[in-house]
């Protein structure tokens, strides 16, 4: 009779030998968290580069469709006797936009040249100048490597309860202009800039849009992108007064407000920029000061160099 022989049970793998396995494990994934984060993290800027890159495109449409490029911003008229030195009627663009809206930010004009014609149709004067600053941007306008935690919507600290819609560019006020405000008349008032002959330095010489964080401290210092005016807390503007210009701002740490009247790397050491002829370049933190004053001004004569 064959008798049957019982096999000894499979041993299982001892304390010792379970914490090793996870000891190695853990190694692993310490040496691969950091690769994962620069891939995402080089994913997150060529995202952001690209939105630029489209950004630039509706700019150059912009310019074949009306020729005329759009400025940073417009504002509603005051009531009679308010200000004697505000633009009559206020400053409407009506050269660079087809209706319904006159009264407009620059993002505004480009919203049915980045494929947001719906949008752009859905928004008029009176959108603008009822306070409606809460509307959903578009996500070419809004860059993945902002680490600051704002919500595309920020709360204004002065005026609890109104929220507005933020985003990550902002355009060169020097390269577009502004209609005249009622506080200022320096020189970029009044410029209606199109490509070719308001650019003696030549557009590849040119910042046109640059990029920003979508807050600066509280919600008060926001970069707004459907408000009309062209002051820093209220519109996505860069480069708004007579200068000098702030250089781009580079590895803020955590917690650290940035400037509102600066751009802002978003990449850490990094900083993407659309020049006025569409391409983007890398903006590094050993930028010269002089250089960065020199590519802001479309018409100082300066020679630039490389940078």
């Amino acid at each position: 009779m064959t008798k049957l022989v019982r096999s000894p049970a499979g041993r299982g793998f001892t304390l010792i030998e379970l914490l090793v396995v996870i000891a190695i494990i853990a190694v692993l994934v310490g040496m691969l968290l950091p690769a994962v984060q620069k891939v995402r993290a080089a994913a997150a800027r060529a995202k952001c580069a690209n939105n630029l890159k489209q950004i630039g495109i509706a700019i150059h449409q912009t310019n074949d469709t009306y020729n005329v490029l759009p400025w940073v911003g417009s504002v509603p008229p005051l009531p009679n006797g308010v200000n004697a030195a505000y633009p009559p009627g206020g400053s409407q663009d009506t050269t660079s936009t087809v209706a319904p809206a006159t009264i407009a930010s620059f993002w505004y004009h480009l919203l049915p040249f980045v494929e947001q014609g719906p949008l752009h149709q859905s928004i008029s004067n009176s959108t603008m100048t009822n306070g409606n600053d809460n509307i959903t941007p578009p996500s070419v306008y809004l860059c993945p490597s902002d680490t600051n935690g704002t919500p595309g919507t920020v709360q204004s600290f002065t005026w609890p309860g109104w929220w507005i819609a933020v985003i990550n560019y902002a355009p060169n006020i020097q390269a577009f202009g502004q209609m005249q405000f009622y506080w200022s008349n320096w020189p970029r008032y009044n410029r209606r800039a199109n490509l070719g002959a308001s650019f003696p330095d030549g557009t590849s010489n040119t910042l046109f849009v640059v990029e920003r964080a979508q807050m600066c401290g509280n919600g008060d210092n926001r970069n707004a992108w459907e408000a009309t005016g062209i002051q820093p807390t209220n519109a996505a503007t860069y480069a708004w007064d007579a200068g000098p210009y702030n250089l781009p701002q580079f590895s803020l740490p955590p917690g650290i407000p940035c400037n509102t009247d600066a751009p802002q790397a978003l990449h850490g050491t990094a900083m993407n920029a659309l020049l006025g002829d569409g391409s983007v370049r890398t903006v590094s933190g050993s930028l010269d000061n002089n250089t960065w004053q020199n590519v802001v001004l479309p018409d100082d004569g300066n020679v630039i160099g490389n940078w």
